[in-house]
């Protein structure tokens, strides 16, 4: 008889500022993990008061966490008054729970007490265990007791006077041969997650004045004051757990990477530079130290930026890797975690003096199975792990030791989270990694996943060659009802990497579905005064999508990999085959074609999760002929230049290729916001109305920049060109919005409250600037600060200016801002919904016009890194 589908709980939401990520999480989950007759899936989101209610899958899909919110409010639902009350609902219905919660409630132990007293099922570590390893302070002194090396740590608690926990400081500093004036440390919640609230400070007052913000903050009622780890290099590492104990995948590096002068106040590169100067100026706080600049905080983990690089595996050489993974494990073990959880750490040098170094005696097991060599053994010697020459990856030795700093008991499960990052580098596709956490889970309870049949075999990223799709391969072996499918993202534009979650989210989903044949590409950006037909298109495998940014992704597909990096992911998926608790059957999960989104370990040939399969590029040409002979359908992804300009759409129409979205003569048109504008202006008859627009060109806004003091007291030629402006647009009593005519999102929005902040945006354009950094706008700077602006133009140090390659764009719109009085910051507790980042590193494609314009609404972005934008 075919057993019953287990039904799984995936609870979400919560009361902490990681409540939009935890939707994200939930979302995964949702999308891969559910199938019919297999496994039954019911959400449940939990809000600040930790009330829960029963969420639809439609409605999963709402925004962010307000959304939930105000639904929720507005109309009778079906609720339950606390965790507990969930708990016996969940009891009821024999449910296996899946928590998707980040941070306090989710992670520290006291959702999992709530099911383990009713007798619920749940993925995860267990109550008492998940409150001692999430607790920073209680986890260091575990690490410490179990004897791991690690950095010291003191705690301050909002219930001691703040003379109580100067003093305490103080004697620290002292303890630790920091010099209390300069000495640098790191201050953070003990109960916080995702870098929120994280802050490197120098001094014992400026940590104590960081823990006091803190406290006010009501982040945490305790604050662990850390010594800072200037000399390590972080790391990250998901640990499965599994039958037979726990498995490390492979260590990703987080490189931050050297930031643009204006943003670092002359510190330009890199992290041990920005420690050298560091080291010689005086005490301050941590907005203003370099250090706070190189934190791996929120942004940076949760929305694609050139400020941070992920490297897997980890640059530290195959040994550091090794030990890594190895000291991975034993800690998973001894703090008793489950399932999955990712530890975060540093690897520091030998005898580095941050650092309380423990002689722990090493298991000297080889998860590589092949036990200890020697830098000249052969790879056959050391079951294909350790290579005897040296490369990028294994190109040093292991001059150092890991330092564990954070445990995530429920790591993040974004599409491009780490969890399936590195399960994605060791043959895992996102179902299979998540159905081995709920089968591990499952196991515990004596429950057991009916197992379906494996699904028709697809042509998707045939590996033959070594490549995820060769030249010729036609897709003839494909069920003939499959629709071949290629999702086309990146390009060159600053939307780029907004393009780049949106086409990963595209092909996740339609990968999922039978009907289709899947395969991502992503589209070089377009060399200086090359053709569009003439870029490069890359067939990407199943890893390389899930790289940070559209940079990273070109990186690792232009560089052969490295036989040390195959050889450690062949070995990873050995030792997670030989546990028994991952299925190895001969699924096609990496082919773009997953019935139901099931798969386990894959290396068979037809898999773009197979271990060994490589990018490969063609022009774009080539790869429309195909698409055109295949009877193909291109789903652009794009955003901004060819993909909304028209361009692409004319292209693909000429070479007889299907696309999604409007045609070419519409693209040309939307692109455009002036003549978008005048198309509008026709209907006002009709009740369509569209603000007023004046097009300046940024020669124009150069000569504005150059000009020479007037003389004799007379107006500034910024004071001329903004009463001109505003006699184009009409009154603007809140002020102009200034925008690129021909490029989307909020990329280059900024809002202008008087002739100073038009004279300092058009300085910025004139000069190539890149973004518009906090103060720059004076009179916005000085609004806000009165409490009129709120989160006006140049608010936020992401508001990027209208510049690409260094040619700037010729034209801008100008229109009059909305009469909101104000506009308000965005909710912490909303910041995690990624959707529409600013975009990085502007570049210009095809577009070539900018705008001002009279918004008609206000509406502050619910990211936490979008400039605030009409």
């Amino acid at each position: 008889p075919v057993p019953p589908p287990v039904l799984v709980a995936v609870l979400c939401g919560g009361p902490t500022a990681e409540r939009g990520i935890s939707l994200n999480s939930a979302r995964s989950i949702l999308d891969h993990v559910r199938e019919p007759g297999v496994v039954q899936v019911e959400c449940y989101y939990l809000d600040q008061g930790l009330r829960a209610f029963p969420i639809s899958v439609r409605q999963m899909y709402s925004n962010t966490p307000s959304d939930f919110d105000f639904k929720l409010r507005s109309g009778p639902v079906v609720s339950f008054p606390n965790p507990a009350a969930l708990a016996a609902h969940l009891a009821t219905k024999g449910a296996i729970a899946f928590p998707a919660l980040h941070g306090a409630f989710g992670e520290d132990g006291t959702l999992q007490g709530a099911l383990e007293r009713a007798g619920v099922t749940f993925v995860g570590t267990g109550a008492a265990d998940a409150a001692r390893a999430f607790d920073k302070y209680t986890c260091t002194l575990a690490l410490a007791e179990f004897g791991f090396s690690t950095l010291p740590v003191a705690l301050l608690l909002a219930l001691s006077t703040p003379d109580t926990n100067r003093a305490a400081v103080h004697v620290w500093f002292t303890q630790q041969g920091l010099d209390p004036e300069s000495g640098c440390v790191v201050v953070k919640p003990a109960l916080g997650g995702s870098s929120i609230g994280v802050n490197v400070v120098r001094g014992a007052d400026a940590a104590v004045e960081a823990a006091a913000g803190l406290f006010a903050s009501g982040l945490d009622t305790r604050a662990v004051v850390e010594r800072y780890a200037g000399h390590g290099r972080e790391f990250t590492i998901i640990v499965l757990g599994t039958r037979d104990g726990p498995v490390p995948l492979i260590p990703t590096e987080v490189e931050i990477t050297a930031l643009p002068e204006e943003e670092l106040g002359g510190y330009t590169t890199g992290k041990q530079s920005l420690n050298a100067a560091a080291a010689t100026a005086g005490g301050g706080r941590a907005a203003e130290l370099p250090e706070q600049r190189v934190i791996f905080n929120f942004r940076r983990k949760y929305l694609p930026t050139q400020q941070v690089v992920y490297h897997t595996p980890a640059r530290f050489g195959v040994e550091a890797v090794e030990m890594i993974r190895e000291s991975a494990a034993e800690a998973f073990e001894m703090l008793e975690l489950r399932d999955f959880a990712r530890l975060d750490g540093f690897f520091m040098p030998d005898g580095d003096g941050t650092v309380e170094w423990r002689n722990r005696s090493r298991s000297g097991k080889s998860r590589s199975g092949g036990g200890s060599s020697s830098s000249g053994a052969s790879e056959a010697a050391v079951g294909g792990y350790t290579m005897g020459k040296p490369s990028a990856f294994a190109r040093t030795a292991a001059a150092g030791h890991p330092v564990f700093t954070d445990v995530n008991i429920i790591s993040g499960m974004e599409q491009t989270s780490f969890v399936f990052l590195q399960a994605a580098e060791v043959g895992l596709s996102h179902a299979g990694v998540l159905r081995h956490i709920l089968e591990n889970a499952c196991h515990r309870a004596e429950m057991s996943l009916p197992v379906p049949p494996p699904p028709p075999p697809t042509s998707s990223n045939v590996s033959t060659g070594g490549h995820c799709r060769p030249s010729g391969v036609t897709g003839g072996d494909r069920p003939k009802c499959c629709t071949r499918v290629y999702v086309l993202f990146g390009g060159g534009t600053s939307e780029r990497q907004v393009s780049l979650i949106s086409g990963t989210n595209v092909w996740l989903k339609l990968r999922m579905r039978p009907e289709f044949d899947v395969s991502p590409l992503l589209l070089a950006p377009t060399p200086s005064g090359a053709q569009l037909c003439d870029t490069v298109v890359w067939h990407l495998p199943y890893a390389n999508v899930l790289r940070h940014t559209v940079e990273e992704i070109l990186a690792v597909a232009q560089a052969p990999q490295e036989p040390a990096s195959r050889a450690l992911a062949r070995a990873v998926c050995s030792e997670l085959q030989s546990c028994g608790s991952v299925r190895n059957r001969d699924e096609k999960i990496g082919g773009d074609h997953d019935v139901g989104g099931v798969g386990g370990l894959e290396e068979a040939a037809g898999s773009a999760t197979a271990i060994g399969v490589t990018a490969w590029g063609e022009t774009l040409a080539t790869m429309a002929a195909r698409a055109a002979a295949e009877g193909a359908v291109v789903f652009i992804a794009m955003h901004g230049g060819c993909g909304e300009n028209g361009a692409m759409q004319a292209f693909l129409t000429a070479a007889g290729v299907a696309f999604t979205g409007s045609g070419a003569e519409a693209s040309r048109l939307c692109i455009d916001k002036a003549a978008t504008g005048a198309v509008l202006a026709s209907l006002a008859s009709s009740g369509v109305f569209s603000a007023l627009k004046r097009v300046v060109p940024s020669a124009r806004l150069v000569a504005i920049s150059n000009a020479p003091p007037p003389g004799g007291g007379g107006a500034t030629a910024a004071e001329v060109a903004w009463e001109e402006l505003i006699a184009a647009v009409g009154p603007a009593p809140s002020g102009l919005c200034i925008k690129p005519n021909a490029d989307g999102c909020s990329t280059g929005v900024a809002r202008l409250l008087g002739p100073a902040d038009l004279l300092a945006y058009a300085t910025a354009i004139a000069n190539g600037r890149a973004r518009l950094n906090p103060g720059d706008l004076p009179v916005s700077l000085s609004s806000s600060k009165k409490g009129n602006g709120g989160d006006v133009g140049g608010g936020g140090a992401s508001d990027s200016i209208a510049r690409g390659g260094g040619v700037t764009r010729r034209r801008l719109v100008l229109t009059a801002a909305s009469s909101s009085p104000s506009l308000p910051a965005p909710s912490s507790s909303d910041a995690a919904a990624p959707a529409a980042p600013t975009a990085e590193g502007l570049q210009a494609e095809h577009s070539t016009a900018a705008t001002a314009t009279i918004p008609v609404t206000v509406e502050p972005s619910a990211s936490a890194s979008a400039a605030a934008s009409a």
